[in-house]
């Protein structure tokens, strides 16, 4: 367990003692704010993109170009940087594989968004 789900299991535990001694006016306000600081704490976060498989298309065809612009043009990587990562894709038998990580989660979901359109199916994932 990290240490910032061990902080919110932790202010969770406390609201639940302190809901046991409120009225519904507090409860509902308490379980707003909780509900607001989990999601902020989320989509906050740092999150990755994965990715299973290469699968060919229809007519046998390999998204594996398309997706290493995709990589180069969200990371910066440079060419053989950005192969070596799809390599790992094809090479580590449906297991999934980071393309990147460290990003926010509105990049990381255009990111996955831009790969779901070349057909493929990749993960967006909280650190």
């Amino acid at each position: 367990m990290t240490d910032q789900q061990e902080r919110m299991l932790g202010e969770v535990l406390t609201t639940v003692r302190s809901l046991q001694k409120c009225d519904n006016r507090e409860l509902v306000s308490i379980l707003g704010r909780i509900a607001d600081g989990v999601l902020n704490d989320t989509m906050s976060g740092l999150f990755k993109v994965t990715l299973t498989s290469l699968m060919p298309d229809a007519e046998g065809r390999s998204k594996k170009i398309q997706v290493i612009k995709v990589v180069r043009e969200y990371s910066g990587l440079g060419l053989k940087e950005a192969k070596d990562i799809l390599d790992q894709v094809d090479n580590n038998m449906g297991l999934p594989v980071t393309l990147l990580d460290k990003m926010s989660a509105e990049k990381a979901h255009k990111m996955a968004e831009e790969i779901r359109k070349l057909g493929l199916d990749p993960t967006v994932a909280h650190m």
